[in-house]
């Protein structure tokens, strides 16, 4: 699969399934969404991964998501760190990337530390 970076060094994922099939291949950092799809995340097409020494430059203090996504409608999802803990956790049950997916879905609307 053909990973797309972006002038910024931001990788763009073309849905969870490419996001899925990548996330061992990346460093701890941050997922991104567009905030329109943080509702219904398996709509989503455009998952933005920014690793932590990179998101750590461009975040200022009291900031969440980088400037230039933030403009582009992009809010947090989650760590890689977290998602990579729901996909071992699910994967050690079922290799289904639906399960997985669900999985995923579960824990967001689960999650008692989200905003």
């Amino acid at each position: 699969m053909e990973v797309h970076v972006d002038e910024n060094g931001f990788i763009h994922f073309n849905g969870m399934d490419e996001l899925l099939m990548e996330i061992e291949n990346l460093m701890d950092g941050w997922v991104f969404v567009d905030r329109i799809f943080k509702i219904d995340i398996l709509q989503c097409n455009d998952f933005v991964f920014v690793e932590d020494a990179l998101y750590e430059s461009l975040v200022g203090r009291g900031e969440i998501v980088p400037k230039s996504l933030g403009e582009k409608g992009f809010v947090s999802w989650m760590p890689t760190e977290t998602l990579m803990d729901i996909i071992s956790f699910e994967r050690g049950k079922s290799e289904e990337s639906n399960d997985i997916k669900g999985a995923v879905v579960y824990y967001l609307g689960n999650d008692d530390f989200k905003d």
